[in-house]
């Protein structure tokens, strides 16, 4: 059996990239892209209330965002 699956490969964004990540994926909408993303982690953990969020781009050209991690929200909806 041959594995034709396409491994996706994620590489975190370093600090000097960082200032045009969003508006590279994003566009001239970046800002509510953003907030639309922080609005979430806020419904997602009650006490999420801002912090620090990893950026990683995606060898298939796409891109996630993670927060770091928040010790009052070990896992969603909590």
């Amino acid at each position: 059996m041959i594995n034709n699956e396409t491994k996706i490969l994620s590489n975190v964004v370093v600090d000097e990239l960082r200032l045009n990540f969003l508006p590279h994926y994003l566009g001239a909408q970046y800002l509510q892209g953003e907030t639309l993303v922080y609005d979430w982690a806020r419904r997602l953990c009650g006490s999420y209330n801002g912090g620090a969020w990893n950026f990683f781009q995606l060898s298939n050209g796409g891109f996630y965002m993670a927060p770091e991690r928040c010790g009052d929200c070990t896992s969603a909806g909590t």
